[in-house]
């Protein structure tokens, strides 16, 4: 038998045409290293492991799904995350491709609300009961398809037919025990008021802020409601009780929070179940920049397989981090474009010498809240440092955009990733640890 071999994204599109990219982390994983038909794609599809399968924007027929699913099985590929993208297809096409791939996530983007794809069959089936997380766009899905669907990450998005009644009903599961949720991310019909859904359900209102903490015996869920009469978006995010205050109930996958204010320098760190807070007290404001741009970085990046930095306002941070870990692949990211940076900075050097270290790859415009589903599992460390909502400090402001970053971050985490967030003391409600 072959040895399996790891892909990182292929992309089938224009009917049969297959893009296959390296999983490497230089700056050729966006170019094609393979572009071929199906058929003559078995050479790299062969035992194949893909991060992303992304079937996209073509009509398959079931006598082609039936085609392709053998094809699969054939060669023994298997996916870890497979979308369909605005694809017309039956129910029984799609579930024939998900039972022949066995991915672990699944999305679905719907190309229309009358097209041939049935929800409730969907939900139903056991190949899609199997995976661990399901995103649906665009749906139409109602409430009743809810009791369906029992897997612990789920985010139902755009248009939807879910009430306030269905997201009452699976509060009462998971309050029960009937239901696990990790994190649950879910757009109602119309507009649902806490009044409505935590009816019967002893819920407690963490103050100023939009979101409700449930107890059920050592555990805690705490549920998010946001948005316009139009829509409610509620996610449900699993936590150990002994986490609850509101940065810390939302967790994903190891998620590191380290507290630093001006003129202040890394001592110790202790670690409350996954949450890993770094100690601080007050020092020489000389000190800071010293420790954290050189001794603190080694450190910290020492076991790191690759890195990713996220909204690093002038570039400094990246640069010295590139500067310790020479050996690691980083990709630094600004939210700015190009131009907009070079207004903000007109004298600022960091973009060359960032683009003279062959490790580091320099991304502008790139949101943090809406990152790329290709970097799915790419990184190993992902840093953000004070992210700020801009204008005049807004409390409620800086929550929204940290819950807004934890979850774009989380749709490209894997269990080996490590989210690390730098927040000053008391930014977005987090005090300092003691």
């Amino acid at each position: 038998m072959l040895p399996r071999r790891e892909l990182k994204f292929v992309t089938v599109y224009a009917d049969s045409l297959i893009i296959v990219k390296g999983a490497d982390h230089s700056e050729e994983r966006d170019k094609p290293h393979c572009i071929c038909s199906l058929e003559e794609s078995g050479n790299e599809l062969a035992f194949a492991d893909v991060d992303m399968f992304r079937i996209d924007m073509i009509t398959l027929t079931d006598e082609k799904s039936t085609t392709w699913s053998s094809f699969f099985r054939t060669f023994h590929t298997k996916v870890s995350s497979l979308h369909f993208n605005i694809t017309v297809v039956t129910t029984w096409a799609l579930l024939n491709i998900v039972e022949s791939l066995c991915p672990k996530s699944l999305t679905i983007e719907f190309e229309m609300t009358e097209g041939p794809l049935r929800v409730p069959r969907l939900c139903q089936h056991r190949a899609v009961q199997k995976v661990s997380s399901l995103t649906l766009l665009n749906s139409n899905i109602f409430d009743e398809c809810l009791d369906a669907i029992r897997i612990p990450t789920l985010h139902l998005q755009g248009d939807t037919e879910i009430t306030g009644f269905g997201l009452q009903h699976v509060l009462a599961e998971w309050l029960t025990g009937k239901r696990a949720i990790k994190i649950y991310e879910i757009t109602a019909r119309g507009f649902v008021s806490p009044s409505h859904l935590f009816h019967n359900i002893p819920a407690e209102h963490v103050k100023d802020t939009d979101n409700w903490l449930i107890q059920r015996g050592k555990d805690v869920l705490c549920v998010t409601a946001t948005g316009h009469k139009a829509a409610v978006v509620i996610p449900f995010v699993y936590v150990d009780l002994d986490n609850v205050s509101f940065m810390r109930v939302i967790q994903v996958n190891t998620l590191y929070v380290i507290l630093m204010t001006p003129g202040v320098k890394r001592k110790s760190d202790e670690t409350l179940d996954g949450i890993k807070i770094a100690k601080i007290h007050n020092t020489d404001d000389k000190l800071m920049n010293l420790d954290v741009t050189s001794t603190f970085c080694k450190n910290w990046f020492r076991d790191a397989k690759s890195v990713l930095i996220l909204g690093d306002g002038n570039l400094s941070f990246s640069l010295a981090v590139a500067e310790c870990a020479t050996d690691i692949p980083i990709t630094a990211t600004v939210l700015d474009s190009e131009n907009d940076f070079r207004t903000r900075y007109p004298s600022c050097a960091n973009p060359e010498k960032l683009r003279k270290h062959a490790n580091v790859n320099l991304r502008f415009s790139v949101d943090a809240t809406a990152l790329p589903q290709e970097w799915w599992g790419k990184f190993h460390y992902i840093i953000m440092n004070f992210p700020h909502p801009g204008g005049k400090t807004n409390l409620r402001k800086s929550r929204q955009l940290a819950s807004a970053i934890f979850r774009g971050v989380n749709r490209i985490m894997t269990k080996e990733t490590k989210f690390y967030l730098a927040l000053a003391k008391g930014q977005a409600g987090v005090e300092q640890s003691e």
